[in-house]
């Protein structure tokens, strides 16, 4: 179902430092970290904009907001929400940036952390039928919950792991 997300991916076109030029960080270094120069770490938010389509995201944990305002300028999404959002005042200011408006109910694709997995019942009752659910580095809390919900789980190793499920 992901392949064009896969294969976008392999192809690598777009830089993380092309994307992330516009948007805002706490200092000038944080933009050199290598989570954010990983020719498959941000750009795979982007892609996954482009391949989905989402009209409304929500973020549950990251920082900054990044990987939320990469997919919505992919998707060019209209809303994005944000629970669990370190320095919350650059976050919302990326997600302007992203040309979106920070709010949003009834989600398409819902980005979660690790550190927020225990919430992912929550989270689903959120998405729309059709939604996804984008879990990054829990492997294994997406098995265990897709197992719940009697689906299987897409595994895309971009940076880091992310696993996909639609609703």
């Amino acid at each position: 179902m992901y392949e064009g997300l896969r294969e976008k991916l392999k192809k690598g076109n777009l830089t993380s430092r092309l994307l992330l030029k516009r948007f805002r960080f706490i200092d000038d270094a944080m933009r050199q970290k290598s989570a954010y120069l990983d020719p498959k770490g941000m750009p795979f938010y982007y892609y996954l904009g482009e391949e989905l389509k989402p009209q409304r995201i929500v973020s549950v944990g990251g920082h900054l907001a990044l990987e939320a305002s990469c997919c919505a300028l992919g998707a060019k999404s209209k809303e994005i929400a944000l629970f669990g959002q370190d320095e919350s005042r650059f976050a919302k200011a990326n997600v302007k940036l992203s040309g979106a408006k920070v709010g949003a109910a009834n989600w398409d694709l819902a980005i979660v952390f690790s550190d927020f997995c225990d919430h992912l019942d929550l989270i689903w009752g959120g998405l729309t039928l059709g939604g996804h659910l984008c879990v990054v580095n829990a492997e294994q809390a997406m098995l265990d919950f897709a197992k719940i919900k009697n689906r299987a789980p897409e595994f895309i190793k971009a940076r880091d792991s992310v696993g996909l499920l639609r609703k």
